[in-house]
């Protein structure tokens, strides 16, 4: 399956650019009523009205000046050049991996030999700062034929991979230490795909990755890949990609697992942006994603179709209490858990959920059980805004959306909501267990989203408070068409034509 989907859109138009998105995540409540959250200083910042003509040099300044620098790849000290497709050698790029010196870039987007498989096991450096820099995910595929871990980053800086398919890693763990990373590990910060790129062409796919740990009571992480100080996707594909343990141990992140919070890194940041985290399974935990981390954001994103043997099929997120979750313009769609939390679930400190779509999910449980289908949330702070919450199944029953924050401290408005536990904010909300959406497709965009087909209650009812301005398929579909934006991830245009499938 080719991994571009197609887009209807025309033109470019001034979009949040990614140095933008990784601000995002640095949202948080304010101490009190008069202090601003890091995101209305970025917004009020005079930079931010001309942010797509910035310089490299700018956007650091910026980056700097609200701390989130770490999520920018490192000045590059100089390229060294991969001309080959072979394992080993002069020209290949293990060699230019092993020889390559924090800062460096390994350059192997001129090449067109299309498949480098790796025969004699994981591409291994120790330094700080790496980027690899390839021609496509459907140019160049790197594969270990599951022998081997693909890349192996012991440096505690940024490993960052543009434009390339990681597929068929395999790591194992027959001892006590814990598996961590099917196709990547990092004792540092993974970004996939770059960070001021919008396009798909330097994004990255990782598939058909596995992490085993077969001990008793050992854990396995991050069956595609798993990192220690952070994580960032940019227009890239996590899919197929498994954890799995001994019947005693957890296997925790199917595709994706973060675990700063682990290993006591405070400031451990997960972002994902114009990317899909899909088809992933995990044996107990975070079918799809695993964060354990201090703030976690999903921006124009999905995460769909992702299993847990045991809880929360497709993502959870547990945060530190003065960190946050941020979901805007976010899917979560037919993720299933054996025995709780069907679609996702983030615990801890500030959770905001604006103009988002979590339906489809289910778990096998019962309610009774304290198991839910949709999302749960317990943080200190609870904001929902122009959100659908609706056709999720706990144990063949609807059960959508439960809330638990400090103080009852629940706001927002204009919510489409099936069976809610605890608070949801009254203004504007429409009950119903019917949102009216299409299946999961290929609507435009880099994402697939669910549609807001005609006569949905929905259409006109949401809200654009935080002032969006493109819903979850970015530049060309507008946020709000009509009279107000609908509620959810997706706007309908009655004006255009939809596309259908995800080729």
């Amino acid at each position: 399956m080719p991994h571009t989907p197609t887009t209807t859109a025309a033109r470019r138009a001034p979009v949040l650019c990614s140095l933008t998105a990784a601000v995002l995540i640095a949202l948080g409540s304010p101490t009190n009523a008069s202090e601003l959250t890091v995101w209305q200083r970025i917004k009020a910042d005079p930079r931010m009205a001309h942010r797509d003509t910035l310089s490299l040099t700018e956007k650091r300044a910026l980056a700097r000046d609200y701390g989130f620098e770490n999520l920018l790849p490192k000045t590059n000290a100089a390229t060294v050049l991969v001309s080959n497709c072979n394992d080993a050698g002069p020209g290949s790029l293990r060699d230019a991996v092993t020889s390559a010196v924090s800062g460096n870039t390994v350059d192997a987007s001129a090449l067109t030999c299309g498949t480098i498989t790796l025969t004699t096991g994981a591409l291994s450096t120790i330094a700080q700062d790496l980027t690899i820099n390839g021609p496509g995910p459907d140019a160049l595929t790197i594969t270990a034929n599951h022998a081997s871990r693909i890349v192996t980053h012991a440096g505690t800086g940024v490993l960052a991979l543009y434009g390339m398919t990681l597929r068929e890693g395999r790591f194992s763990s027959y001892g006590t230490a814990p598996a961590r990373g099917g196709c990547v590990f990092s004792t540092g910060t993974v970004d996939l795909g770059s960070i001021i790129s919008r396009t798909r062409e330097q994004g990255v796919v990782v598939e058909d990755c596995e992490v085993q740990a077969h001990a008793d009571g050992v854990n396995a992480f991050g069956g595609g890949v798993a990192a220690i100080r952070g994580l960032g996707l940019f227009a890239s594909v996590v899919s197929g990609n498994v954890a799995s343990s001994a019947p005693s141990g957890f296997a925790t992140g199917g595709g994706l697992a973060l675990l700063s919070g682990l290993y006591q890194f405070p400031n451990g940041n997960f972002l994902a942006k114009y990317s899909e985290i899909r088809g992933n399974v995990a044996g107990w935990n975070g079918g799809g994603v695993y964060a354990r981390a201090y703030r976690a954001g999903v921006f124009d994103s999905t995460i769909a179709g992702n299993l847990a043997g045991g809880s929360i099929g497709g993502a959870l997120f547990s945060l530190t209490n003065d960190g946050g979750t941020y979901l805007q313009n976010a899917t979560v769609s037919d993720n299933r858990s054996a025995t709780s939390h069907g679609g996702m679930a983030a615990f801890g400190g500030t959770i905001q959920v604006l103009n988002s779509t979590i339906t489809g999910n289910q778990t096998d449980a019962s309610p009774a059980t304290d198991a839910v289908g949709g999302a749960d949330f317990y943080g200190r702070t609870i904001d929902l805004e122009s959100s659908i919450f609706s056709a999720n199944l706990a144990a063949g029953v609807p059960h959508d959306v439960r809330t638990l924050a400090a103080f009852d401290n629940v706001t927002g408005a204009n919510n489409l909501v099936g069976v809610a536990v605890g608070i949801v904010p009254p203004t504007g909300l429409i009950t119903t267990n019917n949102p009216g959406l299409g299946a999961l497709v290929n609507n435009g965009g880099l994402t697939r989203t669910h549609a807001v087909l005609a006569g949905s209650p929905a259409i006109d009812a949401g809200n654009n408070n935080d002032g969006i301005p493109f819903d979850q398929r970015a530049a060309g579909f507008a946020r709000v068409v009509g009279a107000a934006a609908d509620i959810g991830a997706f706007e309908r245009n009655p004006d255009v034509v939809l596309l259908t499938g995800f080729d």
